[in-house]
């Protein structure tokens, strides 16, 4: 008995030059090899979807004991049969009816054979076999005709639209110059504003330079006027020191006039006693004594006196000397601070606005320092007939009056001080800055100052 296998592919998927049947015939050949190398296999199995799916050597058919067997050759994607993977190198007897894929499993496999055996006992029957196989090559080969004379009508269709394509193709080259050329003049119109906005822009940066400049110009103007100011300034902290040294000296020599003429008194009164004493008789030895011990305690107080009005003399010729250093080296530092501020101020190129700003802020900061200096401590007011101590420290005149009534000491630094001098540089700085300010406040230190007025009068009285 012969056992012809005949391997029918299932879909027509990937036809062309692929064999549709494969016939396994024991008679011509007992081991049919499948694979993609064309020297070394019976039927060539290649793939133009995927490629390398098939193996070079994927599987061979056996004849073995009147029954055909499918072995894998270790093949890269398998082969399958009903849905199961073969192991490889494992023979697997084929019954009619099994589904074969070779390569990838899926849905519609492009390599799916079904299996199927006839047993012929004839040559009649195998020739009958070969027609039948005859018939189906012939009609196989006349569908074929109909799919060339199909493809030429496709082909044919294909050019039609292919035509209508091109067409399309140039309206739309058409409307695309239309478009660019409307781009064109859109583009050449934002160019025109853009050059609009720049001349503007131009325009606008000139006026601002020429702003610019013109700020440099007043910066420089009160740059200047500050300078005066400070000059001038410096020259009045010069004459108020001159003044109030002149002042510090006509003291000195006050106070050494009545010591003079407290050492004159005394003189005469230690005269008179002893004149007193020479005319005492000797019966009045015990108030010649209490004289004696008068004389003597007289002795030593003018001789206490002396020495502590020398030392009143060193430490008010110290004081002096302090206080002509301190007006200078503070008149130096104030001089210093600010020629460095304006030659900061002059170096830098800052912008109008803000170096006018920093210019009125310099200029209110020194109008906020010289108003804090001419501010009484005690009253926290402006001063109101200033006077200065001989330790420099200067108040209003009724403060400091009514300070020393209860201690004999400056009430800043806590050193003894005597008779305060008016300061007439103060008073005159006190009324012009008090002449720059609003109505309500030159009010109120005119009401202050007739208050104080008042109250001295009536101390007097």
């Amino acid at each position: 008995m012969v056992h012809i296998g005949t391997l029918t592919k299932q879909n027509r998927r990937n036809s062309w030059g692929i064999a549709r049947q494969m016939v396994l015939d024991p008679r011509a050949r007992v081991e049919v090899k499948i694979g993609r190398d064309p020297q070394a296999n019976d039927y060539i199995l290649d793939s133009k979807e995927k490629k390398c799916m098939i193996s070079r050597n994927h599987a061979t058919f056996k004849f073995q004991s009147e029954k055909w067997y499918l072995v894998d050759n270790r093949s890269t994607n398998g082969v399958y049969v009903n849905g199961k993977r073969l192991a490889s190198q494992t023979p697997y007897m084929l019954s009619p009816g099994d589904i074969i894929i070779f390569g990838i499993h899926e849905k519609e496999s492009e390599f799916t054979y079904k299996f199927e055996a006839d047993d012929l006992t004839s040559k009649e029957e195998l020739l009958t076999i070969q027609e039948q196989k005859q018939k189906e090559r012939e009609e196989s080969i006349s569908s074929l005709k109909r799919k060339l004379r199909e493809i030429v009508d496709e082909d044919t269709e294909n050019k039609k639209r292919l035509k209508l394509l091109v067409e399309e193709r140039e309206q739309e080259k058409q409307r695309e110059a239309e478009r660019y050329r409307k781009a064109q003049e859109e583009l050449d119109q934002l160019r025109r504003e853009k050059k609009e906005q720049e001349e503007a822009r131009l325009a606008e940066e000139k006026e601002r330079e020429e702003r610019r400049k013109r700020e440099i110009e007043e910066r420089d103007r009160l740059v200047a006027e500050l300078k005066a100011k400070c000059e001038a300034m410096g020259t009045r902290v010069k004459i108020q020191k001159d003044r109030e040294v002149q002042a510090a000296v006509e003291r000195i020599k006050k106070l050494q006039q009545e010591n003079e003429e407290r050492d004159r008194l005394k003189s005469a009164e230690l005269q008179r006693l002893r004149e007193t004493l020479e005319r005492t008789t000797n019966d009045k030895k015990v108030e010649q004594e209490k004289l004696k011990r008068q004389i003597e305690q007289l002795n030593q107080q003018r001789d206490k006196d002396r020495h502590q009005q020398s030392l009143m003399v060193a430490a008010m010729e110290m004081q002096k000397k302090e206080t002509v250093d301190h007006f200078e080296r503070q008149r130096q530092e104030e001089a210093a601070r600010l020629r460095e501020e304006i030659k900061v101020l002059s170096s830098k190129v800052l912008d109008g606005t803000k170096a006018k700003e920093k210019l009125l802020a310099l200029q209110k900061n020194l109008d906020q320092k010289m108003e804090e200096e001419l501010e009484c401590c005690i009253c926290c007011n402006f001063f109101v007939k200033a006077c200065t101590l001989t330790c420099s420290h200067s108040f209003c005149e009724e403060c400091i009056l009514d300070h020393l009534r209860r201690k004999d000491d400056c009430p800043q630094c806590r050193s003894k001080v005597g008779v305060p001098i008016p300061s007439i540089t103060l008073n005159n700085m006190v009324e012009k800055v008090i002449s720059g300010r609003p109505n309500e406040e030159r009010e109120s230190y005119q009401h202050l100052k007739a208050q104080k007025q008042e109250t001295d009068r009536k101390r007097g009285e």
